[in-house]
């Protein structure tokens, strides 16, 4: 459906390889805006899959003397 709209204004005479080059252009701004917000999610989904941290377990941060304690629940607490 798509790809024929963009075809039907061609077979008339209308030039499409600007409204082409515009889609392709958005797709590209949308996909680099959405990169950060896709690449969280999925950190997030296989933290939860993989389950690397078990309650009680320290987990150290890049920020210099900063340790969480993992906690039950959703809860964590820094310490340090």
């Amino acid at each position: 459906m798509i790809i024929g709209a963009i075809r039907t204004p061609g077979t008339v005479g209308v030039d499409v390889s600007a409204l082409v080059a515009g889609l392709g252009l958005a797709g590209f701004a949308i996909g680099f805006a959405l990169r950060d917000a896709v690449s969280n999610t999925l950190a997030g989904v296989l933290v939860l899959m993989y389950q690397p941290f078990r309650v009680g377990d320290d987990i150290k941060t890049g920020k210099e003397r900063e340790i969480w304690k993992a906690r039950e629940g959703s809860e964590a607490r820094a310490s340090g």
